[in-house]
């Protein structure tokens, strides 16, 4: 079944805006969201969190090192293995920006200025990273130009809500027979062609049903996402988000522009009867592989 996993904060690692899908229950924690400067590299670790590095320009694309949500054995469904991402070759090779020589204000300046007692930490992990914080400037927008052009790409991308929908479901797009395999620990043991076909008819009923449920959090998701960024229930700031801790929270974004940075989660409370959906989701795909492993056990 679908089971809610516990840790205490993520981090946000050089490598593009990131969402993560944070299924879990209510009463478990997980920290998630950190930013940096002009172009994001962020990946979800499981672990403490610190904060995201960037270079120059922006991107929303979800970051090549970031894991689509998985279903895991014997029909426990879970996101991302948050636990197990590193840093991407890509996200290795990302250098600071360059430092411009004479600035009106630095970013050391703009830092101490903002984050006030945790200007100290700010700069140590920035510095850490190899940013001249005396010779970069401020950000390049004002946090109002940032905003209006963050919240464009505030929605979860096709490809995420693809993602989004297969964990919920605890099913793939398509089924196929290695998946069956190593969805049931079958080994060695061959799964036809004949077989895949005679499972999705089996269990086609729940399939749907549990798609029907999925794509309705997901619109529901979708409005509550909106409905935080109306609100302003999230976090800015110039450069770096660092550490922070929420309960109960099942999804989280960030990203950045123009030197401007912001991390939102969004937590079961927000949407009333979520939480409520996604047992159902689970209690159909216990349901549904219960009927599999029948299947499977009578062709042996």
């Amino acid at each position: 079944m679908i089971e809610p996993r516990n840790s205490d904060s993520c981090d946000l690692l050089p490598n593009g805006g990131a969402e993560s899908l944070l299924l879990r229950g209510p009463g478990s924690t997980r920290g998630a969201i950190h930013a940096g400067w002009a172009t994001v590299m962020g990946v979800l670790l499981a672990g403490g969190i610190y904060l995201l590095i960037l270079d120059r320009g922006s991107s929303a694309a979800p970051p090549e090192s970031t894991p689509e949500p998985s279903v895991g054995r014997g029909g426990d469904v879970v996101g991302p293995d948050l636990s197990e991402v590193g840093i991407s070759e890509r996200s290795a090779a990302a250098q600071p920006p360059e430092a411009n020589r004479a600035v009106e204000e630095s970013a050391r300046q703009v830092i101490e200025r903002e984050f006030g007692l945790q200007a100290a930490d700010a700069i140590r992990k920035l510095e850490a990273k190899g940013w001249d914080l005396d010779r970069l400037g401020p950000p390049q927008l004002t946090w109002e130009e940032a905003r209006l052009k963050l919240e464009a790409r505030l929605m979860p991308t096709e490809a995420e809500e693809r993602a989004w929908l297969a964990t919920i479901m605890a099913w793939p797009e398509q089924l196929t027979g290695p998946w069956i395999r190593e969805h049931f620990s079958l080994g060695e043991q061959s799964v036809d062609p004949q077989d895949v076909d005679a499972i999705e008819a089996l269990v086609s009923t729940e399939v749907e049903e549990a798609r029907a449920i999925a794509a309705e959090m997901a619109r529901l998701r979708r409005m509550t996402l909106q409905r935080a960024w109306d609100q302003d229930r999230f976090t800015h700031r110039p450069f770096v988000i660092l550490k922070e801790k929420r309960k109960n929270a099942f999804y989280a974004k960030s990203d950045l522009e123009g030197g401007w940075a912001y991390g939102l989660f969004l937590e079961w409370d927000d949407c009333p009867g979520l939480f409520d959906m996604y047992r159902e989701a689970q209690m159909l795909a216990l349901r549904r592989d219960d009927r599999i492993r029948e299947y499977l056990k009578a062709r042996r």
